[in-house]
């Protein structure tokens, strides 16, 4: 099935299969129980799910077959480079409390 992740930035991605057996194989596992993990996570899949959950669908597949590879798995997710979230800085004016009372 066919739906969106939810980032926690707020991006919302198209779910896409390839992407979980990419970083299992990055992860150190073999491309066979990569696709078997796609195929499973993608049955699961439903219109919107956040990543932290999709994550948690992998790691549980992932320990179905083999504790060693879920922890490669979570390894992994652990070290892997993150996006820096960007935020819009406010330019406020400095008043001190003071000021603010005379208001």
């Amino acid at each position: 099935m066919t739906g969106n992740i939810e980032h926690p930035d707020g991006r919302i991605e198209a779910f896409d299969p390839e992407k979980i057996v990419s970083d299992c194989v990055q992860a150190g596992i073999s491309e066979k129980v990569a696709k078997e993990v796609a195929e499973e996570v993608s049955r699961k899949m439903s219109n919107n799910a956040p990543a932290h959950i999709l994550r948690k669908w992998i790691e549980t597949a992932l320990e179905g077959r083999s504790r060693e590879s879920a922890a490669l798995y979570r390894h992994f997710e652990q070290t892997k480079p993150r996006p820096v979230k960007k935020q819009a800085y406010r330019h406020r004016q400095k008043t001190s409390y003071r000021d603010q009372a005379r208001k």
